[in-house]
């Protein structure tokens, strides 16, 4: 495209924060993915939630806190007992 870019000026007016950022987290963002994946063991293959979780706990062990670490123990546990009490076909 041989056209100039377009150029646009602001002026800041007015600047503010409710609290500070303090980044992302991947390890709650990892909880919530296996949470939501926990709601769905009715509908997926064994193996593939196995796998899934398997990925998901990587970012968990790596950064998560006491927080993030209790509630994967916890959402882990709880796939553990649905696929134990889980009819097979």
């Amino acid at each position: 495209d041989s056209r100039e870019r377009t150029e646009i000026s602001a002026e800041v007016l007015h600047t503010g924060r409710r609290r500070d950022f303090l980044g992302f987290n991947r390890a709650k963002h990892a909880v919530l993915e296996a949470t939501i994946l926990a709601t769905r063991l009715h509908l997926l293959p064994e193996a593939d939630v196995r796998r899934d979780l398997a990925w998901l706990e990587i970012p968990v062990q790596k950064t998560g806190g006491e927080q993030e670490l209790a509630a994967w123990g916890f959402v882990r546990e709880y796939v553990e007992r649905w696929y134990r009490s889980a009819p097979r076909a």
